[in-house]
C-alpha cells in the first residue's frame, strides 16, 4: 500500500480531500445543527425532519444524471462545480428562517455534499485503479473517516463560539479555500484510463449505453436487488445520526458523549476500510458482499440492549467498522460487475437508492419516537431490516453468479 501511495500521491491527496469534504453534506455532521435550528426557529423535530427528508428525497432524483455527467466531464470541472454548489448550500442554510429555505439548503447539501462529491472520488478510483481498487479505496476513505472523527467536534466548537448560522458560512469558506486550489493544481494530472488491469472483473457484459431505470427493473434485476440490499446501512445510520440527541438522552448521556462516540466511529471505520480493502483486492468484492450486514447487526444489538457509556462507544465502533466494510466492498463491486465505461451512471443510480433510503430514515425514526416507542424498540426493527437486507443481497449474488 505504501508503494502505491508513493507512486500515485497526487491521486491520493485529491481523492482524500474530496472524501473529507463530502462530510459537510452528511447526516453525522448536519445532525449537530438540528438542536440549535429547532430552538431558534421554534420548530418541532418532525417539522425539521420533514424539511430534511424532502430535501434528501428531491436530491435523489438528480444523482443518476449527475453520475452520467461525471463520466463525461473532467475531474476538475466536476469537482469545481460540485464544491461551488456545496458552498451555496451552506449559505442558504446560514440565512434560513423558514422550512422552505431549510428544504432548499438541505437539498443542495445532500445532493452535492452527501453523494456527488464522494461519487467523484469513488468513480475516479473505480475507473483508474483496477486490480488495486480495494487498497486505494481504503486510502481515499481515510478522508471520510478523519472527517467523521474531527468535524462533529469542530462544528460543535464553531457553533459555541459564533452560533450556528455563522458556522455554516465559515465552513463554506473553509471548503473553498482548500478545495479550489487543490483541484486546480492536481485534477488535470489524473486521466480516466485504467492504470492497472482488473483481475476480479466478472464476465457480465458491460452496458452498451447508459443504463436506464427501465433496464434496472427489467434486464438487470440482479443489480436492483444489490442496490436494495446496500441501502440498509445508510438508512439505519442516517436515522441514528439524525436522532443522536434522542439516543443519548434515552441512555442518560450528554451530547458531548455522542461527539466522543464519533471518534470511536472514525477509528474503527479506518480499521474496517484497511482490512477489507486488502480482502477486496485478494478475493474480490463479489465474494465479500454477505459480510455487510454482520458487523452492523452487532452494533445495533449493542445499541438496543446496552445501557453503559462503554457499550455505547463500542457500538459506535462497530457502526464505524460496518461503514468501512461497506465502503470498501460496494465501491469495488460495481466496477467488478459492469466494468468502468458507465461506472458513474451506475454508481449514480446506486446513490439514488441510497439517498432515497436516507430521506425516509429521519421521518420513520422521528415518527416512531414521537409515538412513544423506545429507541431500543426502533433498534429491534432495524435488526429485522438487516435480516431482509441479507436475503436481498443473497438473491442478488445468486442472480449475478448464474448470469455471468
Amino acid at each position: 500500500m505504501i508503494e502505491l501511495l508513493k507512486k500515485h500521491k497526487d491521486i491520493f491527496l485529491f481523492s482524500f480531500l474530496i472524501m473529507f469534504f463530502s462530510g459537510f453534506g452528511q447526516s453525522f455532521l448536519l445532525g449537530q445543527y438540528f438542536f440549535h435550528i429547532k430552538k431558534d426557529l421554534l420548530l418541532t423535530g418532525t417539522d425539521l425532519s420533514i424539511a430534511y427528508s424532502l430535501g434528501t428525497l428531491a436530491a435523489s432524483f438528480n444523482l443518476s444524471t449527475i453520475g452520467s455527467i461525471i463520466d463525461k466531464w473532467s475531474w476538475k470541472k466536476s469537482t469545481l462545480v460540485t464544491v461551488s454548489f456545496i458552498f451555496l448550500g451552506q449559505l442558504i442554510l446560514s440565512q434560513a428562517n423558514s422550512l422552505l429555505f431549510l428544504f432548499l439548503g438541505f437539498y443542495v447539501l445532500r445532493c452535492f455534499g452527501q453523494m456527488t462529491l464522494s461519487s467523484i472520488a469513488a468513480t475516479l478510483i473505480g475507473k483508474v485503479f483496477g486490480g488495486h481498487r480495494g487498497k486505494f479505496n481504503t486510502m481515499a476513505y481515510y478522508g471520510r473517516s478523519l472527517a467523521e472523527g474531527i468535524l462533529p467536534s469542530f462544528v460543535a466548537f464553531l457553533i459555541s463560539v459564533v452560533m450556528w448560522r455563522n458556522s455554516f458560512i465559515l465552513s463554506g469558506f473553509f471548503i473553498l479555500i482548500i478545495m479550489v486550489p487543490t483541484t486546480l493544481l492536481l485534477a488535470d494530472r489524473i486521466g480516466k484510463s485504467p492504470i492497472y488491469a482488473d483481475k476480479n472483473r466478472l464476465k457480465n457484459t458491460s452496458p452498451t449505453k447508459n443504463m436506464s431505470w427501465k433496464d434496472l427493473l427489467s434486464k438487470e434485476k440482479k443489480a436492483f436487488f444489490m442496490m436494495l440490499g446496500f441501502t440498509a446501512l445508510p438508512f439505519i445510520l442516517t436515522g441514528i445520526f439524525i436522532q443522536q440527541g434522542d439516543l443519548v438522552e434515552s441512555r442518560g448521556f450528554e451530547m458531548k458523549d455522542a461527539a466522543l462516540g464519533f471518534v470511536f466511529f472514525s477509528c474503527f471505520q479506518i480499521i474496517g476500510n484497511t482490512i477489507f480493502g486488502f480482502l477486496v483486492d485478494r478475493f474480490g468484492a463479489f465474494n465479500l458482499v454477505l459480510f455487510l450486514p454482520l458487523f452492523l447487526s452487532v452494533a445495533i444489538f449493542l445499541l438496543m440492549t446496552g445501557s453503559s457509556l462503554q457499550l455505547f462507544f463500542i457500538a459506535f465502533g462497530f457502526l464505524g467498522f460496518s461503514v468501512g466494510v461497506q465502503n470498501s466492498v460496494v465501491n469495488a463491486f460495481w466496477a467488478e460487475a459492469y466494468g468502468t465505461r458507465c461506472l458513474g451512471r451506475i454508481k449514480g443510480m446506486d446513490s439514488t437508492m441510497v439517498v432515497l433510503s436516507t430521506s425516509l430514515a429521519p421521518l420513520v425514526f422521528s415518527f416512531l419516537l414521537d409515538q412513544g416507542f423506545s429507541f431500543s424498540f426502533v433498534m429491534g426493527m432495524c435488526l429485522g431490516l438487516l435480516g431482509v437486507s441479507l436475503i436481498t443481497l443473497f438473491l442478488g449474488i445468486r442472480m449475478f453468479k448464474f448470469s455471468s
